[in-house]
């Protein structure tokens, strides 16, 4: 009778799931107690469910955990933060491909967070899948809030449950002999659209468009082949930065940036206010429920208020009070104490100390849906420099602390002691191109060209699939006349994003003559305090300069007049750079290096703007992608 077996099934999972799992409610006690009875004899073939998603899981009994061994095959020797893999979902995922081998056929679906699809930490998972299923059908459904994903025609898409995280289902099928298929399918809309689709009758898993999952990512996403061996070709950043030795390297030559956790407190806007709060914190007469009030301090086992308070009292703080890159173009003040900033990453974020450093920045992968996640900055970075919705960003200084001088502090400053962090064989291959490059500036000429790399739109566009997922990866120019023109053109990326005076006047032009850089915009209106950015929906009023141009509001009489249209909408990573200076300083009231700097904000990104564009053509003349770079065919 199908009820009866759907009860017998339903019983004997309960069964399986409250003896190795540790949190099956009381209620369900009884069910359990009936599995184990007929659980020795049947094996379930069919296992459908919601399962909880916790990436702190307190699930830990060690037959689960050994379990997921599976899953971490690989990541376990190359990865060094891999506790999404312990989300639990991903344990009942493991858990019910478990039954289904003991059943040797059957069926799983199940609805979950979706960063499985392409989330690089999943590669095993994804492998294993591969391997284990005939049949896997995919329906992603997207609805990823904290990223703020859009539906292909630009409207908000919406989640079909009442959280943040963007879901799938999996319906994965194993049986022996059948043919293999992967089919893969994306909804996207609003909810009552979303749930419209689900319910339609002629809604079919297998009316998604086929997959092929390559090793050794294996993703679970459509994936334009083509550009596959061009990729391969290109050096990822990893070995464009470095020893040339990746475990090496990580964390020491680049890694995630710093965490605060309780940035209220452990960044400021000036260096007063990072003085004030700290000498709240060492006021004797402060008490810790006060300040939590006040703030919202740490609760982790990181961070201890007696702990801070004892070490800051006893410590030279004061020498590492610094400037910290917090946002794209928002420099803000932190002291690099742990009883300030509660993760440091002091390995790497040492090299940053020294303010004649600078240092790149990227995502791994991104789970927005296009690739705008690389820039550059001074001083110690916070790990949200880039998108708030990502964990994966990493900071690749520029140069580093000579390793070979003994009895250097692990905080020592000095551009006498910074050597470069390019690696020697991005080195040799660029003088190789070019033989008249400066030996004294082959780091800025590593940066500049895997910067300018970075910022060709048509880079980001035609290997989005691969940005998606790992990190970026150089091309090299075949020819040194290209070679030259992008080092250029990331040259004044690098000056134009650092802000650096030289460049706030002028620019290159391709005649090689010299224009200044003037004001694009205006400020008008007495009241500077911010209590509104620009209207609703992150966009500006008309200007009377006309079309392509806005104003933007900071209150009901005050404004930035002539902001570019291009200019409002760029994205710096996750962060809509003109809207989120602004909306960072809601209640503050700007001064007039304030409204200076939003000015060369609006000029460097309209000037970035320009330069991708002459990128793109300067690419295109040589040959375009990936004519004009080297190839396993071109490079022998």
């Amino acid at each position: 009778h199908p009820h009866l077996l759907q009860q017998t099934q339903t019983a004997i999972v309960l069964g399986v799931l409250s003896e190795m799992l540790e949190f099956v409610p009381p209620f369900l006690a009884h069910e359990a107690r009936a599995a184990n009875l007929v659980k020795g004899t049947l094996a379930p073939t069919v296992v459908l469910g919601n399962p909880p998603y916790s990436i702190a899981s307190s699930n830990l009994g060690a037959w689960i955990v050994d379990l997921c061994e599976r899953y971490k095959t690989t990541v376990r020797d190359e990865e060094r933060q891999i506790q999404a893999l312990s989300d639990d979902y991903v344990k009942f995922y493991r858990l019910a491909e478990y039954m289904l081998e003991r059943a040797s056929t059957g069926v799983l679906s199940f609805i979950t967070n979706n960063g499985y699809l392409n989330g690089h930490l999943f590669r095993d998972l994804r492998s294993a899948w591969s391997n284990e299923y005939q049949s896997i059908y995919l329906v992603n459904a997207h609805g990823n809030l904290r990223t703020g994903e859009r539906t292909p025609d630009g409207r908000r898409d919406a989640n079909v449950f009442d959280i943040q995280t963007g879901v799938a289902i999996a319906a994965c099928v194993r049986k022996n002999g059948a043919p293999r298929q992967r089919r893969y399918q994306d909804v996207w809309g609003s909810r009552e659209e979303k749930y419209a689709w689900f319910s339609a009758p002629s809604s079919s898993l297998r009316s998604g468009e086929t997959i092929s999952p390559l090793p050794p990512e294996s993703l679970f996403l459509p994936f334009d082949q083509s550009t596959a061996a061009d990729w391969q070709h290109a050096i990822d950043l990893r070995d464009w930065f470095g020893t040339g030795n990746r475990c090496a390297d990580a964390q020491s030559r680049y890694a995630a940036g710093f965490a605060s956790q309780q940035d209220e407190f452990a960044i400021a806007f000036s260096r007063t206010e990072m003085l004030a709060r700290v000498g709240e914190l060492l006021d004797p007469a402060a008490t810790e429920a006060a300040l939590r009030k006040r703030y919202r301090l740490c609760k982790t086992t990181q961070w201890s208020f007696e702990r801070a308070r004892q070490e800051l009292s006893q410590s030279e703080w004061h020498s590492l009070l610094s400037p910290c890159a917090y946002r794209p173009c928002d420099t803000r003040w932190t002291v690099f104490h742990r009883g300030v900033v509660s993760i440091l990453r002091a390995e790497v974020m040492r090299h940053l100390l020294d303010s004649s450093n600078i240092a790149l920045m990227v995502t791994r992968g991104t789970t927005r849906q296009w690739f705008a996640h690389a820039f550059v900055a001074r001083g110690p970075v916070d790990r949200h420099f880039i998108d708030n919705a990502s964990e994966s960003m990493y900071v690749f200084p520029l140069r580093v602390h000579d390793e070979s001088r003994k009895g250097a502090s692990l905080f020592s400053k000095g551009t006498s002691h910074l050597v470069s962090n390019i690696s020697r064989r991005v080195t040799e291959l660029l003088c190789a191109i070019d033989p008249t490059l400066p030996a004294d500036h082959m780091a800025e000429a590593g940066l500049h060209l895997a910067y300018a790399i970075l910022y060709s739109e048509v880079y980001r566009q035609r290997y989005a699939h691969h940005l998606a997922s790992d990190f970026p990866r150089v091309f090299v120019p075949q020819s040194s006349d290209l070679l030259r023109k992008l080092l250029d053109f990331g040259a004044d990326l690098v000056s134009l994003h650092l802000f650096e005076p030289e460049y706030a006047q002028s620019f290159r032009s391709k005649s090689g003559s010299i224009h200044r850089l003037e004001p694009i915009t205006s400020f008008a209106g007495r009241d500077r305090e911010i209590r509104r950015v620009g209207e609703k929906g992150k966009t500006m009023a008309p200007s009377p300069k006309g079309p392509g141009f806005g104003r933007v509001y900071i209150n009901d009489t005050a404004y930035f007049d002539g902001v570019p249209e291009a200019v409002w909408k760029f994205h710096i990573g996750g962060y809509q750079v003109c809207h989120k200076w602004l909306a960072d300083r809601k209640g503050r009231t700007l001064t007039d290096d304030d409204i200076a700097h939003y000015q060369k904000i609006v000029i460097a990104l309209n000037e970035t703007i320009r330069i991708m564009g002459e990128i793109d053509k300067v690419i295109e003349e040589h040959g375009g992608w990936p004519g004009a770079f080297l190839t396993e065919r071109s490079d022998g």
